[in-house]
C-alpha cells in the first residue's frame, strides 16, 4: 500500500488504464493458451475476489495443462491472506515436500 500511495495520480491511472487495455485486447488465459509450448502454469485465485471473479479464474483451464486453484476464503492477495494455503500449493505443483 505504501508503494501505491507514493504514485501520482497520473501514473496510476495510466498504469490501469493500459492494463485494463492489456487485457480487452487479448485475455491473459488466451494469450498463455497460444503458447507454444504451453507454459507450466499455476493459478492461484481467492474465493472472494473482488477484482477477478472465481467464474473468470476458470477461463485458465483453457491453458493446456494449466492447474488452477481457487483458495475459499481470502480476496486478491491469497499470497498474503493465506501465506501458508497459498505455499503448500505452489511446493505441491514444484514437487517439493
Amino acid at each position: 500500500m505504501a508503494d501505491v500511495k507514493q504514485l501520482t495520480c497520473t501514473a496510476f491511472r495510466t498504469a490501469r488504464d493500459d492494463s485494463m487495455a492489456y487485457e480487452k485486447a487479448k485475455p491473459v488465459f488466451e494469450r498463455l493458451a497460444a503458447c507454444n509450448p504451453p507454459p507450466t502454469l499455476l493459478v492461484i485465485f481467492g474465493s472472494r475476489d473482488a477484482l477477478v471473479s472465481a467464474s473468470s479464474a476458470k477461463l485458465f483451464e483453457n491453458v493446456p495443462g494449466a492447474k488452477v486453484e481457487i483458495i475459499e476464503g481470502p480476496g486478491h492477495s491469497p499470497m498474503v491472506e493465506p501465506p501458508a494455503k497459498t505455499l503448500e500449493l505452489i511446493k505441491g505443483f514444484l514437487g517439493s515436500p
